[in-house]
């Protein structure tokens, strides 16, 4: 696969995302380890290593994400390309999940295959956090056990009936 940037829309979408399927209770918060790699150095009053996503921090967020992808494609390509002025803009409608993920996949390609600072990039965390978020509001999900205890917990209502389980 050949490094590329991803569009300013594809950028646009997980932002979108964190901020419509987050609530004002639980916001879309993610640690930024460049900031914890530095910890012996930094003042945690000026600079705290956790991030949340806010309508206020969707331009930097953004920009972070845009960033990254296009530290990737300078590694690739062995440039020194600046990545272009990132101005969040909302997408419309509700963001569903399965397309997000997708999205994010996508991304991580963009973003992480050539990045060796990828894996410890706020990118990556932020990534992950959305990936949690998306997973919980796949249907079903908050219906499922969180511990399995049952053997037949993958047989399907029929299944059971005809084994007598």
């Amino acid at each position: 696969m050949m490094a590329h940037v991803v569009c300013i829309t594809h950028i646009d979408a997980p932002v979108t995302a964190g901020l419509k399927l987050s609530s004002s209770k639980a916001l879309l918060a993610w640690t930024d380890l460049e900031v914890v790699d530095r910890r012996p150095m930094i003042n945690y009053e000026k600079e705290s290593p956790r991030r949340t996503l806010t309508i206020e921090s969707a331009d930097r967020v953004g920009a972070m994400l845009l960033a990254e992808n296009q530290r990737c494609a300078n590694c690739f390509y062995g440039t020194d390309c600046l990545e272009e002025v990132y101005e969040f803009q909302e997408l419309p409608g509700m963001p569903d999940p399965v397309k997000i993920l997708k999205a994010i996949d996508c991304y991580q390609a963009a973003a992480g295959w050539y990045n060796p600072k990828w894996h410890r990039s706020e990118a990556k965390e932020f990534c992950g956090a959305l990936q949690a978020l998306c997973i919980r509001q796949l249907p079903g999900y908050r219906l499922a056990p969180w511990e399995i205890s049952r053997r037949n917990v993958f047989l399907r209502p029929e299944d059971t009936s005809e084994s007598g389980a």
